[in-house]
């Protein structure tokens, strides 16, 4: 080795200080959380782009793919750890030009909400119209992928259940419940995400999560998940945004080549 090029090495930092962060003004907020997709046939990346398939599982961020339709057919699975979840209401308003249900906001859902009618009219006070709107029950949980641990790619990611997928989420947020009531946190056990189809009662095929509850979480992987539980506790991580709220917008967090319309969670 060069004497000179050996003297710079030498001088280089043997470990990374983590307080140097703090110097560039940079936390754990400004870290971009990613949500898991599952791409349907009308999606973006299925449809025209063609660089994903039906059935596939997305990072929202990266458009990496975590699993592929044809490896779910195959009877595999991505192992996760929840870490919290949280429920909210997505509101469509009907477009009376177009003729179309168009995404208007979300907002949480309060206690007791649940049994609200799924349609409802009110007058919206910009036009002084009595507007057609409907609500969809979203399951939000945050959880880890089991192989990442370890690995600098772990990452909380947000997984979204509603419609045809909300009976797979409520899996999850049922352990959840149990889990508490034995003063156990919801990373005591993993669960398996995969997708499949169903058909609605009109005759049309949706791609949908399925979810099995996993196996006991080790105290290693279990110390992971409590510190990044902790960071969103705490509001210090921030989710990629919805992709409704994307498109609602016509901007994203997410780079070229990544989903930006109709990659609606199921």
């Amino acid at each position: 080795m060069n004497k000179e090029v050996a003297k710079q090495d030498a001088q280089l930092p043997t470990q990374f200080n983590p307080a140097s962060m703090a110097g560039m003004g940079l936390s754990a907020s400004d870290m971009l959380m990613p949500r898991v997709l599952l791409m349907q046939g009308s999606s973006e990346l299925v449809k025209k782009a063609k660089t994903k398939n039906a059935g596939d599982i997305i990072d929202s961020v990266t458009g990496v793919t975590l699993l592929s339709s044809k490896d779910a057919l195959d009877g595999k699975k991505i192992e996760m750890i929840p870490l919290t979840a949280y429920k909210t209401w997505i509101i469509d308003r009907f477009d009376t030009v177009s003729q179309k249900w168009k995404y208007h906001t979300q907002k949480a859902m309060q206690p007791g909400e649940e049994k609200l009618p799924w349609e409802f009219t009110e007058r919206e006070e910009q036009s002084n119209l009595m507007i057609q709107f409907r609500r969809k029950y979203r399951i939000n949980v945050y959880a880890l992928i089991k192989s990442q641990i370890g690995t600098d790619d772990v990452v909380p990611y947000l997984v979204s259940f509603q419609v045809f997928s909300l009976e797979e989420g409520k899996k999850i947020t049922t352990h959840m419940i149990k889990a508490g009531r034995n003063k156990k946190y919801p990373y005591c056990k993993s669960f398996f995400l995969s997708s499949g189809t169903t058909t609605s009662k009109r005759g049309d095929s949706f791609e949908v999560f399925r979810v099995e509850l996993g196996d006991d979480v080790q105290a290693a992987a279990q110390k992971v998940a409590h510190s990044w539980m902790e960071e969103i506790q705490a509001g210090r991580v921030v989710a990629d945004a919805d992709e409704d709220e994307k498109k609602k917008s016509g901007g994203s967090n997410s780079p070229q080549g990544a989903p930006t319309e109709d990659d609606v969670p199921f």
